[in-house]
């Protein structure tokens, strides 16, 4: 038996970074409850309230990571809390 002595490459296959959906609170005026969804681009969530604000939009239509559309009123709007991201700990506390 003759064994070659070419190295042999283990290729590892490379996967593109997983994106950790981010939990994003949006309270509405005079609402009993908040708007809580996931996006996994809150930068850009921000940019875009932002632009919306300056640029009198009336409605902000929004779609979270799951495909759930929301439609945002943007006079009413309260406050908007971008969660990050959430640490689990194993064990005793």
């Amino acid at each position: 038996m003759v064994l070659d002595d070419t190295p042999i490459s283990h290729a590892i296959p490379i996967r593109p970074e997983e994106v950790t959906p981010v939990n994003v609170r949006i309270g509405i005026a005079d609402a009993t409850r908040e708007i809580e969804l996931e996006v996994e681009e809150p930068e850009s969530l921000e940019a875009e309230l932002d632009k919306a604000f300056s640029d009198g939009t009336s409605v902000y239509w929004i779609t979270d990571s799951n495909g759930n559309r929301f439609g945002i009123p943007m006079a009413r709007i309260a406050y908007v809390e971008i969660i990050g991201e959430q640490r689990t700990s194993v064990g005793f506390g």
